[in-house]
Order: C-alpha cells, then structure tokens, then sequence
C-alpha cells in the first residue's frame, strides 16, 4: 500500500469525531444518515452521497431501496432524475450491476475502478444519460449486511463529472466509518452504565464525544501515556479490541439499528436539499 493510500492519525480522528457526531442524532434514521453523508463527503472530497437501506439480493427494482437520503445535489431535477432511475429499474442496464449481484451477500467498500473498468464505465449508455447527465462520475460503493433481515447499509460517494477520482485513501476513511457504524447495530442491546472505576468512566465519556486519546489527554489534563492505559485497560474489562467494540458494547448500538420492516413498499423521505 502506497504512502498515498495509508489513513493518517487524523483521519482516524475525523472519522470517530463523526461517529459521535452521529450517534447523537441516533433518535432520528433519516437525520443521522444525512449527516454521516455529508461528514464523509467533507473528509473525502466527495460532491453528492446516497446512503439508503437496500434490498439483499438486488432485483432491480424500486422496491429495492428504502430509507434513503442523499446529500449534494446542487437542482431538484438531478435529485428526480435519481428517484426515476430507482424506480424505472435502470439499475438492471448499469454496469456496476453485476458486480452487486455478484457480491449481495458480502460486506465490501470498493472504488468504481474495483467494480468497473473504465472502458465498461465511459461506453455505457445508462452512464451517459443518468451519470453524466447529472454531473457524477467516479465512485465509492459501500455495503454493510444486516443480519437476518434481507437488507444491506448502503454508502455511496460521487465525484464531480471529469474531475480526478477518489484515491485509496478516501476509501479507507468510508470503510472505517462503516465498519464502526456497523459495531454499533451488530452488538446486542446493552445498558449504557458503564461498570467501572470513575477514571475510566471519564476516558469513556471522552470517547462518547467522538475525541480521540489524544483529544481525551487534552480535556481530562492527563498524559497521552495515561489515557493509552486507561483505554487498554477498558478494553481488557470489556473484552472488546476497539474504541468502537467499546462504545458498541456500551449501548451506542440500540438506536442504530436500521428499521428494515416495511409495510407496503419502501419508504423514501424526502431528498436533502443542496448543500
């Protein structure tokens, strides 16, 4: 892996600022998603997100998607050119098609080039009326599964028509979160007392604001040294391996779980209006 492609401290730190950022909005699917979108495109120099439940496998239909919000849209009618192309079924004629289908019952967070080749990409017809015509071009596709339920998480990433693609970078950051995210739906229901001595319980409020050791040294006026042992020490009482294993083990998770019971179809809210 390139210097290029390695995630930096900071970009660690971003990505747990924004997962706290977002479990405060947990109450609320259709907000806390919104802004998960735009804190990836801030970190990733994405233009437009998507992010929506999805159908496991992918049928191509409408009924395929639910729960979705989008971010970056700069005119409503790319966003309605986006509902007709879910709704139409388009998605059948798209040439990262295959590859979905290909992978529905994996978890995976992959560039357009890993799900496209270029020749394949700039030849198709429904990327020159759907993606083009809206101005987005390159891509990351994220998945998450959600078990037991027949549905998948779903993150997507745009770059501008033209404009130079997303590196190996900007993926990583988009798996972090989404692996993290992941944690918070895939631990069970927990109470969010934290049993343990009241120096830990200060570390651990510090991680529930998304702040990093560093940050949590800072704020609790303490060395970086000191923090670092207090987290192995929590993880060793938690039996968990990470900042996000914890915070899922803590009850992050209870608010998270995405609702995939539909009643009569999928449910889609309104878009986000531009950013």
């Amino acid at each position: 892996m390139g210097q290029a492609g390695r995630l930096r401290l900071s970009d660690a730190q971003s990505v747990f600022r924004l997962l706290g950022e977002v479990r405060e909005l947990a109450r609320d699917a259709a907000l806390w998603r919104r802004h998960a979108v735009a804190g990836l495109l801030r970190l990733t120099g994405g233009h437009v997100g998507l992010s929506a439940l999805e159908a496991i496998p992918i049928q191509g239909t409408g009924a395929d998607v639910a729960m979705r919000v989008e971010v970056g849209w700069d005119a409503p009618w790319k966003q309605q050119r986006l509902a007709d192309f879910i709704a139409r079924g388009e998605i059948t004629r798209h040439p990262g098609y295959a590859f979905l289908r290909a992978h529905a019952l994996r978890p995976f967070t992959c560039s357009r080039a890993m799900m496209v080749a270029d020749a394949a990409w700039y030849a198709s017809e429904s990327v020159e009326h759907f993606h083009r015509a809206v101005g987005c071009d390159d891509f990351i596709h994220s998945r998450r599964l959600i078990a037991d339920s027949g549905w998948a998480d779903m993150l997507v990433l745009h770059r501008p028509w033209g404009e130079p693609p997303f590196d190996a970078r900007a993926r990583r950051v988009v798996a972090l979160f989404h692996d993290e995210l992941a944690r918070l739906w895939h631990a069970p229901p927990t109470s969010n007392h934290c049993d343990c001595p009241p120096h830990l319980r200060r570390l651990v409020a510090q991680f529930r604001q998304g702040r990093s050791e560093k940050e949590a040294a800072v704020a609790l006026r303490l060395s970086q040294h000191t923090v670092h042992a207090y987290a192995k020490e929590l993880y060793r009482r938690l039996d968990v391996r990470s900042r996000g294993e914890a915070m899922a083990r803590l009850g992050w998770c209870d608010s998270f779980t995405p609702q995939v019971v539909i009643p009569s179809g999928p449910t889609m809210p309104p878009a986000e209006a531009p950013a």
